[in-house]
């Protein structure tokens, strides 16, 4: 995912289902009207989830379950 993400200030829903990623830059945070982020189908650890969680608190995203075998 590009950084330039960030200039995308009205985007609401962003779905990245199932793509191959390993972390999501710090300009996601900035989007502060994004309702949805589907994040299912990607391997992230628990740790990383909650980092997400509390950087859009307002976002409702979805994860699958953490993968222990990641930190």
């Amino acid at each position: 995912m590009p950084t330039c993400i960030k200039y995308l200030t009205q985007l609401e829903h962003l779905d990245i289902f199932n793509t191959q990623m390993d972390s999501f830059p710090s300009e996601l945070g900035l989007l502060k009207n994004l309702k949805t982020f589907d994040a299912r189908g990607i391997l992230f650890g628990r740790e990383f989830q909650q980092t997400w969680e509390e950087r859009l608190p307002n976002t409702k995203i979805k994860f699958d379950a953490p993968c222990n075998c990641i930190e």
